[in-house]
């Protein structure tokens, strides 16, 4: 199945498969001359998500982290609820050294500053929820 047809089908989609998807929509959407389709699917996306499994999460802090699976887009949970995300803005460049490569957001604010490792990622953004969340 190609990828504008799977995209019309988000419900068909395991979890995998839907975040890959997901993530290549949305970068798709800043560089794609079929904007207006590509947000007719993030549209669909948005409006549903399918069961997550445990067994694709990392804990750390009060917040279970989606792993790096689907690569582009992790989501941060407390119990059921998002409040969290981790979005890889660019490639590592082995030509200019490692790069700060994840941007992360917490409860609609986004961090200034860019990590290079993701698992530094998820605990930055476990420690401003914990500070945010009260």
């Amino acid at each position: 199945m190609n990828f504008l047809a799977r995209a019309w089908n988000p419900r068909k989609l395991n979890y995998k498969l839907w975040k890959e998807t997901r993530a290549e929509l949305e970068r798709r959407s800043k560089q794609c001359k079929q904007v207006d389709e590509i947000r007719k699917l993030l549209k669909g996306f948005t409006e549903y998500t399918p069961d997550r499994g445990a067994a694709s999460e990392k804990t750390v802090g009060t917040l279970s982290w989606e792993t790096t699976e689907a690569g582009w887009l992790m989501r941060g949970f407390h119990g059921e609820k998002v409040v969290a995300t981790i979005r890889k803005i660019e490639n590592h460049k082995p030509v200019n050294g490692e790069v700060e490569v994840h941007e992360v957001t917490v409860l609609g604010q986004n961090m200034q500053e860019r990590f290079k490792d993701v698992d530094k990622a998820r605990k930055a953004g476990s420690d401003l929820f914990e500070k945010l969340r009260f």
